[in-house]
């Protein structure tokens, strides 16, 4: 009968130390190169849903408009945007152009590492919306920012919104 006999040995079964810091260099260069559009990737979501947000608010104001007869998204740069709408507690012989406002909602930005710039020499715009539903300002341009990533929003003189 014939004896199995182990294969001769090919050579050291180990890593050399050259060898082990070339694989690591290798690895660190390949998880450097996959993060950074990892990363721009989750501050184009983030953007997207701060500006999907920031629509619905817009949105929002239009309808309390109509439920108030009027209503307020004031959008200020290094501030959250806000929806204010008349709070029914006006004093008596007040400005109707000038009426006691409540808070209804905000869009949180600084939370989420968001900047909002408006476009133009202005740093703020105050989006004013009638009985109707209808708005009464110059259209405006937005412009939200985090790290590398940029969305714009444009609002035009009758309210709407373009992304």
């Amino acid at each position: 009968m014939h004896r199995l006999q182990a294969p001769p040995a090919a050579g050291p079964l180990g890593v050399t130390l050259p060898e082990l810091v070339l694989w690591l260099l290798f690895l660190g260069v390949a998880a450097q190169l996959l993060t950074i559009p990892l990363r721009n990737q989750s501050d184009a979501l983030v953007l997207r849903g701060v500006t999907e947000e920031l629509i619905a608010l817009i949105h929002q104001a239009r309808m309390e408009a109509r439920v108030h007869g009027a209503a307020w998204v004031v959008v200020e740069e290094h501030a959250d945007p806000v929806l204010l709408v008349p709070s029914g507690r006006a004093e008596p012989g007040a400005s109707p152009e000038h009426p006691e406002l409540e808070r209804l909602l905000s869009v949180s930005l600084a939370e989420r590492g968001v900047e909002l710039e408006v476009v133009g020499d202005r740093t703020s715009a105050e989006l004013v919306y009638g009985p109707l539903g209808v708005a009464a300002f110059a259209s405006t341009t937005l412009v939200l920012f985090r790290r590398n990533a940029e969305r714009r929003l444009v609002i035009s003189s009758y309210g709407r919104v373009r992304r």
